[in-house]
């Protein structure tokens, strides 16, 4: 008896929870035609149109980018006003108290960036609205903007920019709609804004123009390039690449030189050539200066190393064509065989000039060791020069990078 009253008891509630849920889908509909059945989203939603509409913003940046005079910005607009004309009660409409509608049945204010590089200015690519029941409309406005900011790259990496950026109310005068209080969410400045750190603060104000005056949302962003980044994506390759090309003087063989210094040239070129294009492109900018010299430098060792290598490789055909046209000959009496003195075919005997073809073999020792002799002072000589070019361009290196921080710290 005791399960058979549960069950029915049971089935009784959840028809009712049905019922309840219909007649909750039917009020809803109910209200969005009793909302907007006669509403017009082209008029301001003030019962007394000579009042003012006042707006409260809230801004989230989460990405800022400079690039050049351009300014690059995506962020979200929290915006909230009170529509007098859509409100309800909520006992009448089986306690709704809030909804969501369509960006287009809504009263939304529309913005004009006048420092805009682009044609559209800011457009909400994506919005949601929420209407509660005592009329309060909250817009959550995402989008990209691009304004034009003054800048000046001369201390790059460490230059600082001041960026304002400017947000017009469209199509009201602020006696009819007006900003009257804004926030920045500070959260969001520690966000993707990938080699910046950015800080700000954001005012609401009045731009004054001939023919009215217009309400304004004022950001004031300041940059500042992370330093860090700076120097271990950037600066520190381009410099340890231009110290290893250096090393090619340390190189004793010239062919393995040539081929190093030209490896290490084209290896900066190509880590210079992707990080150039965040570089800022302003001509007065030591950085870009910086570079090119150290470019030139790596150059000029390329040229000066390919240079000394063809001296040595003709004077060495040189001295062979010399010793070739002394010594023609089919073959030589070899001295050093102690078993007879007949005439035996030349192999790899090298012998002094006017040797043939009689010659001792004391003669031919003695001239052994003063091609033995020769031989190391040549190559002595050879690392002298190249110690010598070593020190020249380290000089010349160390010249460029200390003027380059002299003038990136500011000390003149």
């Amino acid at each position: 008896m005791v399960k058979t009253c549960l069950k029915r008891f049971f089935f009784v509630f959840s028809l009712f929870g049905i019922a309840e849920s219909q007649a909750l889908y039917e009020d809803t509909r109910r209200l969005y035609e009793d909302l907007f059945s006669n509403h017009s989203s082209a008029i301001r939603p003030i019962v007394i149109q000579s009042d003012r509409l006042d707006l409260n913003v809230t801004v989230e940046l989460n990405d800022v980018f400079l690039d050049g005079v351009a300014l690059n910005l995506r962020l979200k607009l929290t915006i909230d006003w009170v529509d007098e004309t859509l409100r309800w009660l909520i006992g009448e409409y089986a306690s709704i108290d809030t909804v969501y509608p369509k960006s287009s049945d809504l009263w939304i204010p529309s913005f004009v960036v006048p420092d805009s590089l682009d044609k559209e200015g800011f457009i909400c690519h994506e919005s949601m609205m929420r209407l509660q029941n005592t009329g309060k409309v909250d817009f959550i406005c995402r989008g990209n903007m691009r304004v034009k900011c003054k800048t000046n790259f001369v201390q790059y990496p460490l230059d600082q920019h001041v960026c304002e950026v400017v947000v017009l109310l469209k199509n009201f005068r602020s006696s009819e709609v007006q900003f009257v209080e804004s926030k920045l969410v500070e959260e969001s400045m520690h966000g993707d804004t990938r080699n910046w750190q950015t800080t700000g603060q954001v005012g609401v104000g009045i731009r004054q123009f001939s023919w009215s005056s217009v309400s304004a949302l004022v950001m004031t962003l300041r940059l500042n390039r992370d330093f860090v980044y700076v120097v271990v994506y950037a600066l520190a390759p381009v410099i340890l690449l231009s110290m290893l090309n250096l090393m090619t003087f340390w190189i004793p063989d010239k062919s393995v030189k040539v081929y190093y210094s030209v490896t290490q040239l084209l290896i900066m070129v190509i880590t210079v050539a992707p990080e150039s294009t965040h570089h800022p492109r302003t001509s007065n900018c030591a950085y870009n200066l910086y570079i090119s010299l150290l470019l030139f430098l790596n150059i000029v060792v390329v040229n000066v190393t390919v240079t000394l290598w063809r001296q040595e490789h003709k004077a060495e055909r040189g001295e062979n064509s010399d010793d070739e046209n002394e010594d023609k000959r089919d073959s030589i009496y070899d001295f050093r065989n102690p078993q007879n003195y007949a005439f035996t075919e030349k192999k790899s005997i090298d012998v002094p000039k006017g040797c043939f073809p009689w010659c001792s073999s004391k003669k031919v020792e003695d001239f052994h060791e003063a091609q033995k002799r020769k031989e190391e002072e040549r190559i002595k000589q050879s690392r002298n020069r190249d110690y010598k070019l070593f020190i020249i361009f380290a000089v010349l290196w160390s010249f460029i990078t200390c003027l380059f921080l002299v003038k990136l710290l500011g000390i003149v």
